[in-house]
């Protein structure tokens, strides 16, 4: 009886054979099992529904997010079957693998389209050849493999019980390594490529709230952190039932908190988006074309091709400041110039970044507000909000980024 009772144990590396009732020891695993299925497709059903609602432009954004948590329910859910169903499991095997490999995929696909700044930049196809591969090798093996040695190696959970089906077993249980691998390189990629975006978005766009991405730099820390777990939880298959009970809901946890604070901020569009009609209009060359350009690539600027003065007084006329969203585009059109040359002209007569210099606008819109009369009953939130600010956090860190009382 106690070995009968043992080979009905969620993490025992014995045989598993799905009873016609479960018993109390499998309920409470299968509950943690699907407790992150249901919580992940409630947040796919909220990413559904802003989508539909979305515009054109943010197709490319969101549908990455949502091919992503589309991949993640595929995931969960197969667990379910890998240990009550491994027959199931066997016949779904492939697409399992093909959904674990695209996650990281999609979700560097997300990352690529928010820090796009070059009108050529196209995401490469080639990100899609190797979790295609990878299925396709699975898929061959399982071809030569009988079923029947297929669903006795996924029973066997992590051990080789028969030297005839090796090679399925070694191709089927590189999911974790191959998951593994793809996160590490698919987050080495995105902190680059964030790295690099925040050296330009400051050239580009005045919402320092939603330009510089702090959110995103909190969730791919969040990433790296859980990324070690899957290895973890392979090297200690042995005491997988400890590890449902105690460590693993606290993962579980994690992975919906994580998957939840990506989408609250991909609803909220806490990014800058340029679209390919903002990124081709930013580099041609209007009125006013700027001159040879040194080894910086910075124009050199033309005398009274735009002066201090004529900009001073746009500036003070227009305040398009005002708008939290702004972004040097908008003034390309109304000062008929192109935004090489305008971040150039902003850069050489103030000292700053385009960014910078916006809210340095803002922040003495603010004390004016400050001073009026008529505005004494307002809040320093709302008064931040009138003067141009995404928010009241935005204005203080500014001033505490430039040592500004």
């Amino acid at each position: 009886m106690a070995d009968r009772h043992d080979s009905r144990n969620f993490g025992s590396r014995h045989h598993y054979i799905f009873p016609d009732m479960l018993t109390s020891e499998q309920l409470m695993p299968l509950t943690i099992l699907l407790a992150p299925i249901f919580s992940t497709l409630a947040i796919l059903l909220v990413l559904v529904l802003d989508v539909r609602h979305s515009p054109k432009s943010l197709w490319p954004v969101k549908g990455n997010v949502l091919a992503m948590m589309c991949c993640t329910v595929v995931n969960w859910g197969s667990l379910v079957f890998y240990f009550f169903y491994p027959e199931i499991f066997a016949i779904i095997n492939a697409p399992v693998f093909f959904a674990l490999s695209m996650v990281q995929v999609f979700f560097y696909g997300f990352i690529f389209h928010i820090t796009r700044l070059d009108a050529g930049e196209r995401f490469p196809r080639y990100h899609y050849y190797l979790p295609a591969i990878l299925t396709l090798a699975l898929l061959a093996v399982s071809f030569i493999t009988p079923f029947e040695g297929q669903v006795e190696i996924i029973k066997a959970k992590g051990k080789c019980t028969n030297e005839d089906y090796r090679l399925f077993y070694m191709v089927s249980n590189s999911k974790i390594p191959v998951r593994t691998l793809y996160s590490v390189v698919y987050l080495s990629l995105s902190f680059y490529r964030l790295r690099n975006y925040r050296k330009r978005v400051r050239d580009y766009s005045a919402n320092e709230e939603k330009g510089h991405l702090r959110w995103l730099s909190v969730y791919l820390i969040l990433t790296t952190g859980l990324t070690p777990m899957p290895i973890f939880k392979l090297l200690l298959t042995e005491r997988l039932s400890v590890i449902t009970s105690s460590v693993m809901p606290t993962y579980y946890l994690l992975f919906t908190f994580q998957y939840a604070y990506l989408c609250y901020y991909v609803v909220k569009e806490k990014y800058v988006l340029m679209t390919d009609k903002e990124v081709n209009d930013s580099h041609k060359s209007t009125a006013i074309t700027p001159t040879a350009t040194t080894d910086t690539d910075t124009p050199q600027l033309k005398k009274n091709q735009l002066t201090r003065e004529v900009f001073d007084q746009f500036m003070a006329t227009q305040r398009p400041y005002l708008n939290a969203d702004l972004k040097i585009t908008d003034l390309v059109a109304e000062l008929n110039i192109n935004r090489t040359y305008l971040s150039a002209f902003i850069n050489s007569e103030y000292g700053v970044n385009f960014s910078s210099y916006i809210n340095q606008c803002r922040l003495k819109e603010y004390e004016r507000l400050q001073t009026l009369p008529e505005k004494q009953g307002y809040s320093p939130q709302e008064l931040a909000l009138m003067a141009g600010f995404g928010s009241y956090k935005s204005l203080l860190r500014f001033s505490k980024e430039h040592n500004i009382a």
